[in-house]
């Protein structure tokens, strides 16, 4: 059994009415095909620690200084703040604000019309990204997890 060759003729031809040379065409499918990084976070950005407030009169400069930087291709990443986050748990937070205090168990809100949520977030925290970092705050502040389900 022989390797397809990695573009075909019309591929080719793409990536030439691009610019693109098939070796930068390849580097590219490998970066994508190994994926970024992992970021590990260290803390949450507030104001003059990691998110820097500008006044008005930078602004001009740094637009420029940020086009420049665009057209020699040096940004690495760009991670918008587009909400994804908050529309993700918004009805975990809905939970929050509805429940009688903070230290409301679980099943004081199974009256809530968003406990279903709840709970299916409760039985599958281990499939998020964060999860060991909540076991490990968990555990730095005296919980366990799985006691808490």
């Amino acid at each position: 059994m022989s390797i397809p060759p990695p573009f075909t003729e019309r591929d080719r031809e793409q990536l030439r009415e691009r610019g693109i040379s098939p070796g930068q065409a390849a580097g590219q499918l490998a970066a994508f095909a190994a994926g970024a990084p992992r970021t590990v976070l260290d803390r949450p950005c507030t104001r003059n620690d990691g998110i820097t407030v500008l006044r008005e009169s930078e602004l001009e400069r740094l637009c420029r200084l940020g086009d420049e930087a665009a057209r020699t291709g040096r940004f690495l990443k760009f991670v918008p703040a587009s909400g994804a986050a908050t529309r993700m748990f918004q009805e975990l937070a809905t939970v929050r604000n509805r429940a009688p205090d903070r230290a409301a168990r679980v099943a004081d809100l199974e009256g809530l019309p968003e406990y279903p949520v709840l709970r299916e977030f409760m039985d599958r925290t281990e499939r998020f990204a964060f999860h060991s970092d909540l076991e490990r705050e968990l555990r730095r502040r005296g919980h366990r997890l799985r006691a808490l389900r």
